[in-house]
């Protein structure tokens, strides 16, 4: 895990990153917010969740809390890295963003450049009264024109507003392990009433929702890096390796180490 560079009351940080000849890789990594990456220039290779893309001027990349990522042999690469909480944007395009189904996109020419336009503007009014709404705007526009190379997935179609919130919340924080009634009463929803709704709208129960993010989590852990298993087990929000190692041999049919070996 690395940390965001976001503080308390901050709802973004833009930084411009430039690796020169001599750094070439940016190693595995996942975070605590969400994060845009902006390629201005420069090659190389971007690996999020297992899958390789090309890295070149008008690259794109989103990552959530829920994935990991690296770079390598981007010598020469100028980047444009925005970080944001949640509770930066709406709920609304919160939620789709959350739903496309696509964590790299290609766009070229002049809606590039409005992209860059944009980026400049974010944060360049500093600290004056209306700083907050003129950057949460900024940034809803830079995400809109993400998500207009995006294919949407339909995998929340048919669930309320209100529950797709809170998926939303916990595909976010499952790391964390929430209880359900922090979750029920966070979405203004009664706990009981919360516990049916949830096994109604997503098939199952919220406990073993919480566990799949876990297990799909270290799973794609398991297959796309080389950590030890202790640690993507604690990574994936399990106290020990052992609770791990069982959950994951009951839901895989095979323990981490052979599930690897495979």
């Amino acid at each position: 895990m690395v940390a965001s560079r976001l503080t308390e009351g901050n709802q973004f940080t833009k930084k411009y990153k430039k690796h020169d000849e001599t750094m070439s890789d940016i190693t595995l990594h996942w975070h605590d917010c969400f994060e845009f990456d902006i390629i201005q220039s420069g090659s190389g290779t971007h690996i999020c969740n297992g899958v390789e893309c090309e890295v070149r001027r008008g690259m794109v990349s989103f990552v959530s809390p829920m994935d990991f990522h690296e770079y390598r042999g981007c010598k020469g690469t100028d980047i444009i890295n925005i970080q944001f909480k949640e509770n930066g944007i709406s709920p609304e395009l919160l939620n789709r963003f959350m739903m496309q189904g696509t964590h790299t996109v290609y766009i070229d020419g002049n809606e590039f450049e409005n992209i860059e336009a944009l980026c400049c503007l974010l944060g360049s009014i500093g600290e004056s009264e209306n700083a907050s709404e003129f950057d949460k705007n900024i940034l809803e526009c830079l995400i809109i024109s993400f998500l207009n190379g995006c294919k949407p997935s339909t995998v929340y179609n048919g669930v309320g507003e209100n529950m797709r919130h809170a998926l939303m919340y916990l595909n976010s924080h499952f790391r964390e392990n929430p209880s359900m009634t922090d979750v029920a009463r966070q979405f203004s929803y009664d706990p009981n009433y919360f516990c049916r709704l949830f096994r109604n709208s997503v098939g199952v129960g919220f406990k073993e929702y919480v566990r799949t993010l876990k297990l799909n989590y270290g799973m794609r852990l398991i297959r796309f890096t080389d950590l030890p298993i202790t640690e993507i087990a604690f990574n994936s929000g399990y106290e020990s390796q052992a609770h791990f190692n069982r959950e994951f041999k009951a839901y895989y049919k095979a323990p981490p180490s052979d599930f690897r070996k495979k």
